[in-house]
């Protein structure tokens, strides 16, 4: 272990705690600390730092430097990369991260003390608290930032990189940026001052994932490169200035390109095929890829500004008159879920799907006016990303999981899901199980050798049965079972029989084996998903959330 192990800070990245160590411990390089871990030099400068070997050395929880990390690991050993909590998929085709060269504001690094996790990200190429360029190289040796440097603020040269000169950079990129780090940490308080006229409220719509990849597609598009070949800092320059003074900034580029047009090409579709393919046609194919609200001004520049001349009538209605219904696909793309837990809330009836006819046919929708207008009454609300939000009610992100799967928590409304937790339902969740165990006093504690306290549980028990854990609490949220009590406010602090525990434990075996013992067309109809989710459905008409 080393000698000095400080602290990881909440917004922190990997990759510049270890600097912040390595200045701590008086080292030249991280490479020392990498080397007693254990890590072989092909995995010193990737991604895939790995959270156990590190732990070791650092003397830190492992989940605590897995939270850092940027790979995550499911149950069933598969493995996606990440970044504060955001999916950022199972592959690194988009090239999110910045690993050969860093990059970094050090007048945020003095300020803080340390590398804010913002700075692992390609597209982070200038400050958005002061406005400055992000520093890639030293100012006296001229070699690119690297992590096997002596320090945050030190090059390898020696060169104090607090002192170096920042250059300015333009008030687009700084808007653009101060819109990634308030998608990043969800914290909107930064954006009150944007000054550029961005699609704020479009922008961070889109996932984190998402947004990046638009956004160096769409600068790649403007400087008619190949994605993935534009430096970070040209990309961003570009949709910058596209995305500026929204839609302006997209009219200006148009009208632009409309400079080069041949008088006898009166095809709009036809001469911005490019643009229409790639960012504004619909279809399966490119589901997930589109951007509605770019698609919209693309169709109103045409129909505006093209001269009289024929722009496709169907695309045009659909613009003037947005769909009234949303078929299943189109509503769980809306909601951020997946196809099955959509229609798992339709079989728990907590929404209802309605009928109506169009063209002759009978179809089902979903109403999207209905959709807008329960988004409206909620206003502002506050949505936690998943391990935020497990942190916030103090349980595992498998129980959490569990029991927004089993429609225990969720939205109030649950056409409002988004990816994430509001902080309501979660208040609302955490009050419901303080609800079920009645404020005793310390004198009044039962015979320790019989009661489970469910912190200890939840944090320190690993059970071979992963699911056990938002089992337990879902069965005290639907009655099935009833808790002795608590000394405080806190979940943690909720006392269980023993025995109610190895009750739930005995009858997911009897389940299964039943299972086993069925026919494989009865197991295919009535195999449930866990052990309690035919009974947590069940109790939905009574026990649900909203």
């Amino acid at each position: 272990m080393l000698v000095v192990t400080p602290e990881p800070k909440p917004r922190e990245g990997l990759l510049g705690y270890m600097l912040r160590i390595t200045e701590a411990n008086g080292y030249d390089s991280p490479w020392h600390i990498y080397r007693h871990a254990g890590l072989e030099q092909g995995e010193m400068n990737t991604a895939c730092l790995s959270a156990h070997k590190l732990a070791g050395v650092l003397g830190q929880d492992v989940a605590r430097i897995e939270a850092m990390s940027y790979t995550r690991t499911s149950d069933e050993g598969d493995t996606t990369y990440q970044i504060a909590g955001h999916d950022l998929g199972s592959g690194l085709m988009t090239r999110p991260f910045r690993l050969a060269q860093q990059g970094l504001c050090p007048l945020c690094a003095q300020e803080s003390g340390y590398v804010d996790v913002f700075w692992d990200l390609r597209i982070a190429t200038a400050c958005p608290f002061h406005g400055c360029q992000a520093l890639m190289q030293c100012p006296t040796c001229l070699s690119p930032l690297r992590q096997f440097r002596p320090a945050p603020l030190i090059c390898k040269c020696g060169t104090d990189l607090a002192s170096a000169p920042m250059e300015a950079a333009s008030a687009g990129e700084v808007d653009l940026m101060k819109v990634l780090y308030a998608r990043l940490h969800d914290e909107r308080t930064i954006l009150e001052n944007t000054t550029t006229g961005l699609p704020i409220d479009h922008l961070l719509e889109l996932p984190l994932r998402s947004l990046m990849v638009h956004l160096f597609r769409l600068g790649a598009f403007v400087l008619n490169e190949p994605y993935g070949k534009v430096p970070a800092q040209d990309s961003v320059l570009a949709v910058a200035n596209l995305l500026s003074d929204w839609p302006n900034g997209l009219s200006t580029f148009l009208r632009g390109e409309m400079a080069k047009r041949n008088p006898d090409e009166t095809s709009f579709l036809k001469f911005y095929n490019r643009f229409y393919q790639q960012f504004v046609k619909s279809g399966r194919r490119r589901s997930g890829q589109e951007l509605p609200w770019i698609r919209q001004a693309f169709l109103d520049f045409g129909v505006r500004e093209w001269n009289g001349a024929a722009v496709d009538a169907r695309l045009v209605a659909q613009t003037e008159e947005k769909k009234k219904r949303l078929n299943r696909h189109e509503l769980a793309s809306v909601l951020g879920v997946s196809a099955g837990t959509l229609s798992k809330w339709m079989r728990a009836g907590m929404i209802d799907e309605t009928m109506y006819v169009r063209t002759g046919s009978r179809r089902y929708g979903f109403d999207s006016d209905n959709l807008k207008a329960a988004a409206n009454s909620e206003g502002t609300v506050d949505i936690l990303e998943t391990r935020a939000a497990a942190a916030y009610l103090g349980i595992p992100v498998s129980a959490l999981q569990f029991l927004k799967e089993n429609c225990l928590l969720g939205a109030r409304d649950p056409r409002l899901q988004r990816r994430g937790y509001f902080r309501l339902d979660l208040e609302r969740v955490r009050q419901q199980l303080l609800d079920k165990a009645q404020l005793i006093s310390t004198g009044t504690f039962p015979a320790p050798e019989s009661v489970l306290v469910l912190g200890r549980f939840l944090k320190l028990s690993h059970p071979r049965d992963k699911t056990i854990k938002g089992q337990l609490l879902a069965a005290i949220l639907t009655g099935e079972v009833h808790p002795l009590g608590r000394h405080d406010d806190r979940i943690s602090s909720i006392l269980i029989k023993k025995s109610d525990l190895d009750c739930l434990r005995d009858q997911k075996l009897i389940n299964q084996a039943a299972i086993r013992r069925s026919p494989p067309h009865q197991g295919r109809q009535h195999k449930p998903e866990n052990a309690n989710a035919r009974t947590t459905l069940q109790h939905m008409s009574t026990h649900s959330i909203g």
